[in-house]
């Protein structure tokens, strides 16, 4: 779980889409 990132465009999808945090490598 990574809410701190830089990513602002990858922040609020990450909330959407839990697939995308595995893909960042901030999965669960």
């Amino acid at each position: 779980m990574g809410g701190t990132l830089p990513q602002g465009p990858r922040a609020p999808q990450r909330a959407v889409m839990p697939l995308t945090t595995r893909l960042d490598g901030c999965g669960p």
